[in-house]
């Protein structure tokens, strides 16, 4: 049994082990099911296979467990409010009573989304430095708060990772694909937290109108025959750049020049 030991003493390791990697090593082991003993077995033996010298354990602080936690709590909660609202839509006009139901149900959920994210900036903002990156991160035109403050939570919880592996992170890290005649073409990973993605995506369509330099290195993509998606998708990327950058010197963001 000592791969169920091992398994259940790593239970909260897994991103160590890397869950896309985990699942990808189980097929090609054929395993279809998946309970937790299965699960166990799988752990313990891609780990024998692992070399240790690429293992590498980021664990989360206090205060980055709690933020993520949080963060996890939210999305439900919004989700909650989109599907009410759909609910509210779906509703005949007629059902007074079910209408007012429903509205108090929407109006509850806003209440505590609104709650929850002032608790989360509340958080964020409490580490000192945090206080002067959240306003040098809204020099670039196009970032604002709410990005801002999700950036942060992700540096919270990463506070060691370089640029290119806080790309990889938030999946916007550049891969290709090929096999024989097939001849793929370069797409983002998506391997990473869409959270981020998210939050970056209104920043960048801003960015490409009234960021004199993100919107040239745009209309240069697009130039070079880039599809619309690919070069936005790129200048996310190069926000993020600027972001972390921003991290490191402490500094505000500047146009050269």
């Amino acid at each position: 049994m000592i791969w169920y030991t091992f398994a259940i003493s790593t239970t909260s390791k897994l991103l160590w082990l890397g869950s896309f990697e985990v699942r990808n090593y189980a097929r090609s082991t054929k395993e279809r099911s998946k309970t937790d003993k299965i699960d166990a077995k799988v752990l313990y033996r891609y780990h024998r296979e692992l070399d240790a010298k690429k293992i590498t354990v980021p664990f989360l602080d206090k205060e980055a467990l709690a933020l993520t936690q949080r963060r996890n709590v939210l999305l439900k909660l919004q989700g909650y409010v989109g599907m009410f609202r759909n609910l509210l839509e779906a509703t005949s006009p007629e059902d007074k009573a079910l209408i007012r139901r429903i509205k108090k149900n929407i109006r509850s959920f806003e209440k505590e989304v609104d709650a929850l994210e002032e608790e989360i900036k509340q958080m964020i903002l409490s580490i000192e430095a945090n206080q002067k990156h959240f306003e040098n991160l809204q020099t670039i035109q196009g970032v604002g708060a709410k990005a801002a403050l999700a950036f942060l939570l992700e540096v919270a919880r990463y506070p060691h990772a370089t640029t290119k592996q806080m790309t990889a992170l938030m999946g916007l890290d550049p891969v290709f694909k090929e096999s024989g005649a097939y001849k793929g073409k370069i797409r983002i990973s998506k391997q990473g937290g869409k959270h981020l993605r998210k939050a970056l995506y209104m920043p960048a369509v801003v960015a490409i109108r009234y960021n004199q330099r993100l919107k040239d290195f745009y209309e240069r993509l697009v130039a070079q025959g880039k599809p619309k998606r690919v070069a936005l998708l790129a200048v996310m990327r190069k926000m993020l750049t600027y972001m972390m950058a921003i991290i490191r010197t402490g500094e505000p963001y500047r146009i050269a020049g």
